[in-house]
């Protein structure tokens, strides 16, 4: 049994056999993914009666008219320039010869079929109407078709992307923002982009954009609709000029390309030259995958830094897999001149003076292995606000670091000078001065010594040494809470407790003790304001300022004697435990009317109250209360942590 399709062609034959004219028009189709079509088309009195066929090869290329008719006997070609769709029998006309065969070879079925037999001449026609509307798709402006994926490759080899939306434009804009020159749309929905333009050309473009309703062409399989931004073609062929110097050491915060910088997820190195270039300079570097430096002169020291011929620039551009962006620490430079880059002349911290204070030098500066200056002055914008800040504390050393540190010391404690580059980081609020760099401290000298003292003598006790201490073995056990920390002070609430020495630390820590543990490290340099008188050293990190000398003070017993002078706080405990306020209009008789009902009062720090039933047995006998009340300037109330003591 025939299939239904040669069915309908063998009665088309039939038809055929009978009438005086029979047409058949092969159509070649440009429209994309459609077959060759067949037409058989017979007159049967005043109708037309027509039958399709398909054939299977439908991936082969098609290719564009001018479309031919067949002659249905001897099959010889008829030139014709176009045949309506569908046939009238007023868009045909007579041929001016007859053709005389009596069968017909169906090419694309591979069937011969019989329409009529002798050789009675039969008229054939052929078609003049248009047989299709033009192709609706078309390649946008400025495209061209090229091949992709030849030999497995990338034609364009940058970044892609897709979208149910695509077009040409919308990928161009996509490549364009990505700095490459190239930008092709692929298999409708596909955009691929590159900075080399590929080289074969293809006739594969044959499929609409994927953005709904489009006419456009977006490629076809394996073939790219190619667009070209000419802006950055010229700025890649300004790049392709530029001399590849080689590897070269870098050593951050002491870039060897110090001027600017920019950072990219598609870095290539021609984006990176056209910056470098559209920013003025002559060097450009490429480094970590997606980082690129400028400049017109390297900052090398010739040794750990901006020297030829180093390994490790293996790291590939995150734009361009095909291209060397680096490594850690490394960097690819490229110059705009011949020969070798210019190197920079050695760079001077500045300023050289500020304030009387002259720059020494730049240091190292590790805190493990101990600050070259060792009092922080927190943080500072300038250079001249650290020399204000260390000088009106008396520090004759000034030292800058890390673009907003201060430090201040009245010795150098390290000997390891850098060289210059390596403190000049811009200070954070003033970069047009250096402040430092990272573990490097930039130092200035102070005309005038300073005014900072280590008191021989004070409270009752004499100077011994400062000693290394440790916060998990301390050399005094005893600490006392002080409000205000000084020597004096320290000194007299140790002695007030019947301690032998004391010793003040960290600038607010006071610590008292019976004896000196061991043989304790001494011979060390206290670097730390006292918080209660900052013309005094107590002590620093972990160095204890150590004093000794003091009797042991006389023990308070009852009855109390009225305005007897107590030592309060003892060992962190209070004489009389109520604290009723301070007043400034505080008297000894004021305070009475405040603690009826207790057994004691007493008046302290010249405005203080303090009311209680007892007091401590180790409580002493003191010469501190030396303030006047803040009621009454002839009266005497107690002093700092000293109690004038009442029976109510």
């Amino acid at each position: 049994m025939y299939p239904y399709f040669v069915l309908l062609t063998l009665l088309a034959v039939s038809a055929c056999a009978q009438v005086s004219t029979v047409y058949v028009i092969k159509r070649a189709v440009t429209y994309a993914q459609t077959c060759t079509y067949y037409s058989t088309v017979t007159l049967g009195g005043n109708a037309l009666v027509t039958t399709s066929l398909f054939s299977s090869a439908c991936n082969s290329p098609l290719v564009p008219g001018p479309f031919v008719t067949q002659d249905c006997f001897t099959g010889v070609l008829l030139p014709v320039v176009s045949c309506a769709a569908p046939v009238t029998a007023s868009a045909c006309v007579p041929s001016t010869s007859t053709r005389t065969s009596t069968t017909f070879i169906l090419n694309a079925l591979g069937i011969t079929i019989a329409i009529g037999t002798g050789t009675t001449p039969i008229p054939t026609s052929t078609c003049s109407a248009t047989a299709f509307p033009p192709n609706p798709l078309q390649p946008a402006a400025g495209t061209v078709c090229l091949a992709d994926n030849v030999g497995g490759v990338r034609a364009l080899s940058g970044p892609s992307m897709s979208s149910s939306s695509m077009t040409n434009a919308a990928c161009k804009t996509y490549c364009t923002s990505l700095g490459f020159a190239y930008s092709g749309t692929e298999y409708s929905s596909e955009c691929y982009c590159g900075n080399t333009l590929p080289t074969v050309a293809s006739s594969s473009c044959n499929m609409a954009c994927s953005v709904s309703g489009s006419t456009e062409i977006c490629g076809g399989p394996n073939a790219l609709s190619v667009s070209t931004n000419s802006a950055i073609v010229a700025s890649n062929a300004a790049a392709a000029t530029w001399i590849n110097q080689g590897c070269y050491s870098d050593n951050y915060p002491s870039r060897v390309l110090a001027s600017t910088s920019t950072t990219s997820s598609t870095l290539t190195i021609e984006k990176c030259i056209t910056f470098c270039n559209n920013a003025g300079y002559i060097l450009a570097g490429l480094e970590n995958g997606y980082e690129c430096y400028c400049a017109s002169s390297l900052q090398s020291d010739g040794a750990t830094y901006g020297v030829a011929g180093q390994s490790g620039c293996t790291f590939t551009c995150s734009g361009n897999t095909a291209q060397a962006c680096g490594g850690n620490n490394v960097l690819n430079l490229y110059s705009k001149n011949s020969g070798a880059p210019p190197i920079a002349a050695a760079a001077a911290p500045v300023p050289a003076t500020s304030n009387g204070y002259t720059y020494v030098a730049c240091y190292s500066d590790q805190t493990s292995a101990g600050r070259t200056l060792a009092v922080n002055k927190s943080t500072i914008a300038s250079v001249d606000a650290c020399i204000i800040a260390c000088n009106t504390a008396s520090f004759k050393f000034a030292g800058v670091e890390n673009r907003n540190e201060c430090w201040c010391d009245n010795v150098l404690r390290s000997s390891t000078t850098l060289a210059a580059k390596n403190c000049l980081l811009p200070c954070s609020g003033t970069p047009s001065e250096n402040c430092g760099g990272i573990n490097a401290i930039g130092v200035y000298q102070g005309t005038a010594s300073s005014n900072v003292r280590i008191p021989t003598t004070a409270g009752g006790k004499t100077y011994l040494d400062s000693y290394v201490d440790s916060t998990s073995d301390r050399l005094l056990s005893i600490q006392q809470n002080l409000a205000s920390n000084n020597v004096g002070d320290c000194n007299r609430a140790c002695s007030n407790g019947g301690y032998q020495y004391a010793g003040v630390e960290f600038g607010s820590q006071c610590f008292c003790g019976s004896s000196l543990p061991g043989s304790p490290t001494g011979g060390q340099t206290p670097t730390m304001l006292c918080t209660g008188n900052s013309s005094q050293f107590c002590g620093g990190n972990n160095i204890l300022q150590v004093y000794s000398g003091t009797p042991a003070p006389t023990v308070l017993t009852a009855p109390v004697t009225n305005g007897q002078c107590v030592a309060d706080n003892t060992n962190n405990v209070r004489t009389l435990s109520t604290f009723i306020g301070a007043s400034s209009s505080m008297t000894p008789a004021a305070c009475k009317t405040s603690c009826i009902g207790f057994v004691y009062y007493g008046v302290e720090y010249g405005s203080e109250c303090w009311c209680g039933n007892s007091f401590p047995s180790s409580t002493v006998v003191s010469t501190q209360c030396t303030m006047p009340c803040s009621g009454d300037g002839a009266q005497i109330c107690g002093g700092s942590y000293a109690l004038n003591m009442y029976n109510s």
